[in-house]
């Protein structure tokens, strides 16, 4: 590979990674909208079916629905810190002497645009647990709520 290829395929490289920087990111913050009033209207299903289910499904579903919670605080802490590290190696960079910034800046991109790739991975698994779990625990107080208006 040429000079000029290579630094063609780097370029591409780099603004392919830049946009999945920004996919995630916007993907992320709307995924957190849905999964918080996913969970806000677990809460009020709860306060208005529990009195409807057993005991036995009251435990599953809350089991499944801390599953979830668990899940994506443990993600979003995770993501965290993370950011914040990330944000102190940016402040870092910032306080370089002059001869340094370069070679910092271009060595953080590097390292940014990598942590970001990883994080995009991570976020379906993540997803994979904590959506179906979710679900589930809603759907057991949802069924509770139709099938009481069915049968009176």
């Amino acid at each position: 590979m040429t000079e000029d290829e290579l630094k063609v395929f780097n370029d591409k490289r780099e603004w392919i990674l830049k946009v999945n920087a920004v996919f995630y990111e916007k993907s992320a913050a709307y995924t957190n909208l849905i999964m918080v009033a996913g969970y806000a209207a677990y809460f009020a299903l709860w306060s208005n079916t529990s009195a409807l289910i057993s005991q036995c499904l009251a435990r599953i579903s809350a089991t499944l629905m801390l599953i979830s919670v668990f899940t994506f605080v443990f993600w979003e802490v995770t993501k965290m810190i993370v950011i914040s590290l990330n944000n102190k190696n940016m402040a870092k960079i910032a306080l370089a002497p002059n001869e340094n910034f370069e070679s910092m800046l271009q060595a953080f991109l590097i390292n940014e645009q990598t942590i970001m790739a990883r994080l995009t991975t991570a976020w379906p698994i993540i997803l994979f647990i904590a959506i179906p779990t979710a679900l589930v625990a809603i759907g057991i107080h949802v069924w509770a709520l139709i099938s009481a208006n069915l049968i009176n």
